[in-house]
């Protein structure tokens, strides 16, 4: 039987770090090179010529493990940049291939038939925050060609992923998981394996980013205006200016609110139905 192995992130208070090279839109949180990247590369153990998938290769911690252990190793970078940077590891490799491409907009099934042939596959990746749970079905999509999918991703989706019935957890994620493989949790990852590493209690959760950022972003685009004008100005309906105005505060400038606030405001206004 297939199956899928998902280490959990645990969280940790932020520090000052490099951000070099991360963009915060995609969640990255790149793993460090040290113990875990060579932990995780012995628990696949890769065998020579072995055909090895990495999606988000990041700065290459998983990577160079994969590759000194003479894989075959396909990997899949949507950020420009991380992929530019990493070239130089997979130029002199022969089998090596490193894709500047979307996973969630690529055929998988076709780049890994394109690139290994029609064999079968083993999968090694430390997921974004953003995307890791829509990456992490797109490759159990894909199964086969992938045997064995190794990820890493935070702590609430592994819980979700390997919930049982009956469970506050348990839901979409775990039988849509495991309609397809096997599925158990693995080891628990301190955030210090990670830069910069994952905060401990974020005011958004990772689910619901994406939709944090929307309203953000629509509140500010008018920086004079008041939360309430900005709110007519993006065409957001009355359930969302009444949700606003018993919030409190409708009548301050965005810039004004903090993250906590806003955190809370978009959790009244997700509560109240009133988001697009």
């Amino acid at each position: 039987m297939h199956k899928t192995i998902a280490h959990a992130r645990g969280p940790r208070k932020a520090r000052s770090g490099r951000p070099a090279g991360r963009r915060r839109a995609l969640g990255q949180h790149f793993l460090a090179p040290g113990t875990i990247p060579d932990r995780l590369v012995r628990d696949l153990a890769p065998r020579p010529g072995e055909a090895i998938l990495e999606v988000g290769p990041g700065r290459g911690a998983l990577t160079r493990g994969l590759l000194a252990a003479g894989a075959r190793v396909l990997a899949v970078e949507v950020d420009e940049r991380l992929a530019a940077a990493l070239s130089p590891l997979f130029e002199p490799v022969a089998g090596a291939r490193l894709v500047r491409a979307d996973l969630l907009r690529i055929d998988l099934p076709a780049l890994l038939r394109e690139t290994f042939g029609a064999g079968p596959a083993r999968c090694l990746s430390s997921l974004p925050y953003s995307t890791g749970t829509a990456i992490l079905e797109r490759l159990c999509d894909a199964m086969p060609p992938l045997t064995e999918i190794i990820v890493l991703l935070q702590k609430e989706v592994v819980d979700r992923a390997v919930a049982a019935p009956g469970t506050a957890a348990y839901g979409y994620l775990s039988v849509a998981l495991r309609s397809r493989c096997a599925v158990r949790a693995g080891l628990r990852v301190r955030p210090g394996a990670f830069d910069p590493p994952p905060l401990a209690h974020p005011p958004v959760p990772p689910a619901q980013r994406a939709s944090f950022l929307s309203l953000v972003g629509r509140l500010f685009v008018h920086r004079r205006k008041t939360l309430l004008n900005n709110l007519r100005a993006a065409g957001m309906g009355e359930a969302a200016l009444a949700a606003a105005a018993a919030f409190g505060g409708p009548l301050r400038r965005p810039g004004e609110w903090s993250i906590e606030e806003l955190a809370a405001l978009h959790a009244r206004l997700s509560a109240a139905g009133a988001l697009c």
